[in-house]
């Protein structure tokens, strides 16, 4: 399926670009439906591909040494994925092999990597975006390894809501973060999660806001700290 202006608009990827650059970008692209648990981008498309999330979430679905199936990260519309694979330091020791997961019925708008090079020779904020992203990705990744080999479920699902909040100034989870998506980070189940940030909770260490989850990260240092000691 053919890729509309008004879609380019929602991607961060394209955000203030010129009007022939948003031209040539629907043009080169196309748009793919998926259905909840598919691949948004397939093997031999790895490295080849760039997609951007239209419609619902994807995540970053990696295994650990063990085989355990752990997520290292979450799409919402407007953010861009596979750049990590174009442009990323891809045979760095360690560096997880990711699978991109429709975690809803979702639509991804799809370029290769050869079309999103043309367009930043004439346009080289893409090159700043691509590159940048890159780099975070494969930083972020890191940072999410280092839960895998945590026995513990809940000192697990404490760790991922400290860094899902550490994005946001306010401490606030990532809008529209489902507790199977936690669940899916913190290699848990959503019940465990659920009782988690119940007991969270009760110690003042998350608060539901209007706004969404609010993660008090002093407080939640805290329970941490009592939650090793018991």
């Amino acid at each position: 399926m053919t890729l509309a202006l008004t879609t380019l608009q929602t991607c961060a990827l394209w955000s203030d670009a010129p009007a022939e650059v948003l031209q040539e970008a629907a043009a080169r692209g196309a748009l793919r439906p998926l259905r909840r648990r598919a691949l948004a981008l397939t093997l031999p498309e790895m490295g080849r591909m760039v997609g951007a999330v239209v419609s619902g979430r994807v995540q970053a679905i990696a295994h650990t040494p063990d085989e355990r199936e752990c997520a290292l990260a979450s799409f919402a519309v407007g953010a861009h994925f596979g750049d990590a694979e174009a442009w990323g330091p891809a045979e760095v020791a360690g560096m997880p092999t990711v699978w991109y997961v429709a975690a809803t019925d979702a639509a991804v708008a799809l370029w290769p990597k050869m079309a999103l090079e043309a367009i930043a020779t004439r346009w080289p904020a893409l090159w700043q975006r691509l590159l940048i992203a890159a780099l975070a990705r494969e930083r972020q990744w890191q940072r999410w390894r280092q839960w895998w080999n945590v026995p513990d479920a809940v000192t697990r699902v404490a760790g991922v809501l400290a860094l899902l909040a550490s994005g946001d100034p306010n401490g606030r989870l990532p809008e529209g973060v489902t507790q199977q998506e936690i669940a899916g980070f913190a290699n848990t189940t959503r019940e465990t999660v659920t009782r988690v940030m119940q007991r969270l909770q009760a110690a003042g260490a998350v608060v539901r806001t209007p706004a969404g989850w609010q993660v008090d990260a002093d407080k939640l240092a805290t329970w941490q700290r009592e939650a090793l000691k018991s």
